[in-house]
Order: structure tokens, then sequence, then C-alpha cells
């Protein structure tokens, strides 16, 4: 059960009118569904390539790609967690995309990051199924077309 605050917080990062300007330069990859760690947790990935000074700037924006993607395929935003766990890589070569920015569409360099979101299991069994739940990645879903595979 949500409460007024997380509706209020959910509402605002699905909303499409709200733009959270920043000016850092960042370059937002593909959304993917992906098993990570020991235990295999299936969580919803976005690589993103930014400064790492830049990250508490980039989580709203990162989020409202993701339920934006997730309401594009027919899911509802409540399926994944609403705070992500951010993993920083290497560095590398990216366009900077913020059109907010002075430096876009110029080529930076910046740290990989990934930003992942735990899948709830409904989500989860839709992206993962088969026997075993296999594969590791995996495009995240339609819902149209997983109803219809259960019915």
């Amino acid at each position: 059960m949500s409460t007024p605050d997380q509706d209020l917080l959910i509402s605002a990062h699905t909303s499409l009118c709200i733009r959270w300007g920043t000016i850092a330069p960042y370059c937002v990859g593909g959304i993917r569904g992906e098993r990570v760690g020991y235990a295999q947790d299936p969580h919803v990935v976005v690589s993103v390539s930014c400064h790492s000074r830049y990250i508490p700037a980039l989580v709203p924006i990162v989020r409202q790609r993701v339920y934006g993607e997730l309401a594009e395929r027919g899911w509802d935003p409540l399926k994944i967690e609403f705070t992500p766990n951010v993993m920083t890589m290497r560095k590398r070569k990216f366009r900077d995309g913020n059109e907010s920015s002075p430096t876009y569409g110029k080529n930076k360099i910046a740290e990989s990051h990934e930003f992942r979101f735990l899948m709830l299991p409904e989500l989860a069994r839709a992206t993962f199924h088969g026997p075993g739940m296999s594969g590791y990645m995996r495009s995240i879903p339609n819902r149209e077309d997983v109803l219809d595979a259960y019915s």
C-alpha cells in the first residue's frame, strides 16, 4: 500500500510536463532487464555517462525515463522499486545529450554508471520467462504480449 507522499513522488516522475532542470552534461543509454549479482536479482538497468558529482541531479531524470518506458510498454511504475542503486564503471567518451548544457552535442569523457531499479515479481516473471527464468539480459516486454501468452 502506498502513502500519499509516495503517490505524489511517483506522479511527479511519471509526468512528461516536468523537466528536472540541470546543466550537467550526460548521456542516457537504453533501458533493459538484467539479472544482477550472485542472487541474480532482476533489475531494470539504465546506462548513464556523466561525472560522479552529477548523479544526485540525474536520478529524477533517469527515473522519469524508466517510468516513461514502462508506461509505453503498458507497465505500472509500481512494478519497480522507487530508489535505484548506482554502480560506477570506468571512464568513457560520450556525446552530451543534455539540451540545457552549454556543451550540448560535444564529446566529453566521464564515468559510466548503471542505474539499477529492482523489479517486483510480476514484471520479473514477464521479463525473464521460461524454465528457470533463463538469460541474464532481456528487453522489457510489452504488457499486451505477456497477457496474451498467459491467456
